[in-house]
């Protein structure tokens, strides 16, 4: 659990803005896996570190806080993939700025 916030949000928008141009964006398309197939891939990563992680703690062995927040927060980031594929059509993400390097 967070004890305190770390950026305010006038700070996170500051920094989001700084990131943001720190960047340089492409008008070029890029050949990328898409989104769906990514959700599906993470969805799957997420979904076997949770079952390994129930089964460790069925056998007694200690886990990570990280490892106890995903067992908390599990269903809450299942819900997030479900809203982001009902919710944003592939057309949405197609139109985002893609930056000229990096892995985004």
């Amino acid at each position: 659990m967070l004890r305190a916030e770390l950026f305010s949000i006038e700070r996170l928008e500051q920094h989001a803005a700084s990131l943001a141009a720190a960047q340089q964006v492409t008008r070029r398309r890029t050949a990328r896996r898409s989104l769906s197939v990514r959700l599906r891939d993470n969805e799957s990563a997420l979904l076997a570190a949770y079952r390994a992680i129930i089964a460790a703690v069925a056998e007694g062995r200690a886990i990570t806080p990280a490892a106890e927040w995903l067992i908390d927060n599990y269903h809450l980031v299942v819900d997030q993939i479900r809203e982001v594929r009902r919710d944003r059509p592939p057309a949405f993400y197609r139109l985002l700025p893609k930056l000229a390097s990096g892995p985004l």
